[in-house]
């Protein structure tokens, strides 16, 4: 194969002094469900020897080009792993394009004996706009967070939010369609059932303009093949999460159905901490040490139903309801000692030390259902009306419970919270027309609505006598209630168009947001009190989108895009919520959303599967959100979201990926970049920088008898904000995969954080306070065996 590669590259340089303006194209496709088939060869040899003269590679369409060919007649060999091989003879090549359309091969039929190949896609490929990672290619993944640590720079930060290149946040997608509370469903959503995800850090105006860092898009899979494919799989972990699941997927020539089932005990945190606070409050120093176990888990079990059918050639449908059958929700627990010490010009004044059980619970049902319209005007879809709703409610309203259970030497006290969210309903509505003016030129246009309504929140903060009945803290405000609604219309157009090799897409989006946090309680002397709070925006997000191709495997472009991240309902509420004994979160309805500006200039260049892909990028963002916090007694700090000020980074980004051999891929990724926080709040005036660097390097080795090995390693760079910033750590994972009677069967053993070396200091602080804390991940052993039953032809 490698001499094969050095003659067709022997030969392309020596063409160019003789070649005239001749090219071969090409669609390659399957034959059975007119799917494209990528990386599939196409070859060009002489009609006497044989002799290969020229060759191209098909694109993720299965589009193929051989350009600056000699006038004359040759022979052409198309070819795909696992397929029969079309062999075109005396094809005459003249000038100009000789288009051969489309062309099907055969899936292989025969049984080979003792020997198994395989058409491996490249674990991270890069693309013009974004980033796509193959999830086939990650088989210790569990969950669709699990993937994104393929990508560098990206991490759940403080708040539990995605962030990527310092403080900017991404908008989920799932299938082109955005998701609410996007990590939260990425915690639950299996990875078996994802094709692929897709980094898009600068989205076209198409898109909802959510998420200052872009749009993380899951692609599950799908298809229109005849007949069953049923999937299960039992997932077992030394950390005790428990998972299993079960898909049938029924398809005929005119739709299908298919039902989802899941239900798990999730737990993506195991963490020992040891920590300390130290206050400085009118005189006195508070002081506080402790060891934590804390362990973070979620309960999800949903059933989904749906169906799709072609109700003509040009009209389509598809519906899909789901609903939770139990009640799903968090539960994070947390065991340890605390010892407290209060001083006075360097003497004790006091000393105590308590064991504490917390508990931190919350429950929640949902119903939700979709359909989208499609009709397609011409067969090719290139003149196409679409319509999607999405619709969800809350079947069991929302209620959180915070327990902190204090055992003294002499007496235990339990203290805690109340909250609750009832009825949430979130409705979004879009409408898409896109039409081609020419053979080079299409355009796009639409709107969409996004509603989200919870007519009633309420918070008590208090204490539990040992019956577990519940008393609101003396002098709290009584009866807090917050009414919640945001409404977002939108509309959008995009233009695309070619010129020869380079492209461009433009596009605008206008947005306005009515929102609304109304706010009412007792006082102590049995007034209602209201604090009405409603803000709209106007706000306009234009786009830009340039490449040029050299070849399909020889890209570069460039990119700018305007983005927001708007606050969640929660920040918002003006309640203040007990969080633990030291510390209360409180809302702040006067929040305002963030604005960004992104800009990227990208290089690729491929051979096969084999990649390199280099990325400059320039990303600002205003009025950044932060948590924030003040210390409000000897021994209490409130935290609250903030604008805090503006960021900016620069920098750039590194992808490769290369076989080895045939049976080794290797794929390495690293993110440098300058990252400066300007930081313009209350009194702080600061400017905090650093110069971060992270790094991802993947190993895939395929070895005899079906097993498939994976090797990663990662180095997570130091992590600033306004008041916190937290220490650098490498980890690694390994897994190995066992597949069984053609992939029937499938046995998966994985390490997490295989070193026991994820441990790192985070500190936070401020005036006259700092909050510092060790962490260690403890490392965990998962077993999966999945069961895959398909006759779709």
């Amino acid at each position: 194969m490698k001499n094969k590669i050095l003659i067709i590259v022997f030969l392309l340089l020596l063409q160019n002094v003789h070649a005239q303006n001749c090219k071969i194209t090409g669609k390659i496709i399957d034959e059975q469900n007119s799917s494209p088939l990528p990386y599939a060869n196409a070859i060009l040899t002489s009609l006497s020897d044989s002799t290969i003269l020229l060759g191209a590679i098909t694109n993720d369409d299965g589009v193929f080009e051989i350009e600056k060919i000699k006038k004359g007649k040759y022979n052409l060999m198309l070819s795909f792993i696992g397929y029969q091989s079309v062999e075109f003879k005396d094809v005459d090549v003249y000038k100009g394009i000789r288009n051969l359309g489309d062309v099907k091969l055969k899936v292989l039929s025969e049984n080979l004996n003792e020997v198994t190949v395989k058409a491996v896609k490249s674990p991270v490929s890069y693309k013009v706009d974004r980033k796509v990672i193959n999830a086939s290619s990650f088989p210790e993944a569990s969950v669709a967070l699990d993937l994104l640590e393929n990508v560098p720079s990206l991490e759940v930060n403080f708040e539990g939010e995605l962030t990527y290149r310092g403080d900017g946040t991404f908008k989920v997608f799932i299938n082109g369609h955005p998701v609410r509370n996007g990590v939260e469903k990425m915690q639950q959503l299996d990875a078996s059932k994802i094709d692929k995800i897709e980094v898009i850090t600068n989205p076209s105006a198409k898109y909802d303009a959510e998420g200052t860092a872009g749009i993380i898009q899951i692609i599950l899979k799908k298809n229109r093949l005849e007949g069953y494919a049923i999937t299960s799989s039992a997932q077992f972990s030394t950390n005790d999460t428990k998972r299993f699941s079960l898909s049938i997927d029924k398809q005929s020539e005119k739709g299908g159905w298919y039902i989802n089932g899941n239900a798990s005990k999730n737990y993506w945190s195991d963490v020992e901490i040891n920590g300390s606070k130290i206050n400085n409050y009118e005189g006195q120093q508070f002081l506080v040490d402790y060891q934590l176990d804390r362990k973070q888990s979620g309960t999800n079990g949903y059933v989904e139903f749906g169906f799709n059918y072609d109700l003509t050639d040009k009209d389509c449908i598809d519906f899909n309801i789901n609903v939770n059958p139990l009640l799903l929700g968090n539960d994070h627990e947390a065991n340890g000692h605390f010892v407290e010490q209060t001083l006075q010009d360097g003497n004790e004044i006091k000393y105590e030390d308590y064991d504490l059980k917390n508990r931190n619970k919350s429950e929640y049902q949902y119903l939700g259902a979709t359909f989208e319209y499609e009709h397609s005007f011409t067969k090719d879809k290139d003149h196409l009306l679409s319509f999607y709703a999405d619709y969800s409610t809350y079947l069991h309203q929302y209620i959180g419970e915070a327990i902190d259970t204090k055992t003294y030497a002499d007496r235990v006290e339990r203290i805690g919270s109340k909250d609750t969210e009832s009825n949430e309903t979130f409705v979004s509505l879009k409408l898409c027309y896109s039409n081609k003016l020419s053979e080079n030129s299409s355009f796009e246009i639409g709107g969409q609505m996004d509603t989200d309504h919870i007519p009633k929140m309420t918070v008590v903060n208090g204490t539990y006598d040992s019956d577990d009945v519940f008393a609101p803290i003396p002098n709290d405000p009584i009866d807090q209630e917050v009414v919640y609604k945001r409404d977002i219309y939108a509309g959008f157009a995009t233009f695309k168009s070619e010129v020869g090799k380079f492209e461009y897409k433009l596009g605008a989006r206008v947005e306005w947001t009515d929102r609304q946090s109304d706010y009412e309680y007792t006082n102590q002397q049995g007034e209602r009190i209201k604090q009405p709070s409603s803000k709209d925006f106007w706000d306009f997000f234009p786009s830009a989108h340039l490449l040029y191709n050299f070849t399909d495997e020889h890209q570069i472009g460039a990119s700018y895009s305007r983005r927001v991240r708007r606050p969640n309902y929660w920040p918002l509420a003006p309640f203040r919520t007990y969080e633990d004994s030291y510390s209360y979160v409180e809302g702040n309805a006067n929040l305002k959303p963030s604005y960004s500006n992104s800009y990227e200039l990208n290089y690729k260049k491929s051979w096969n599967k084999d990649f390199i892909g280099l990325e400059l990028f320039a990303h600002e963002s205003s009025d950044v959100i932060q948590d924030y916090y003040r210390l409000e007694s000897e021994n209490v700090s409130v935290s609250s979201q903030d604008n805090i000020g503006n960021s900016l980074s620069i920098g750039c980004e590194f992808m490769g990926g290369i076989d080895l051999f045939p049976w080794w891929n290797i794929n390495l990724s690293t993110s440098m970049y300058h990252y400066r926080l300007d930081v313009d709040y209350e009194n702080q005036d600061s400017r905090e920088e650093q110069f971060k660097v992270d790094s991802r390097l993947n190993n895939i080795i395929t070895l005899p008898k079906n097993f498939t090995f994976k090797w990663d390693v990662k180095y997570k760079s130091p992590y600033v904000s306004a008041q916190s910033e937290r220490e650098a750590y490498v980890f690694s994972n390994m897994a190995i995969k066992k597949s069984i009677k053609d992939d029937q069967w499938q046995i998966l053993l994985s390490v997490n954080n295989v070193f026991n070396s994820i441990k790192y200091k985070s500190t936070t602080k401020g005036n006259n306070f700092v909050f510092e804390d060790h962490y260690r991940n403890k490392p965990s052993v998962m077993l999966k065996l999945t069961y895959n039953f398909d006759n779709q032809k």
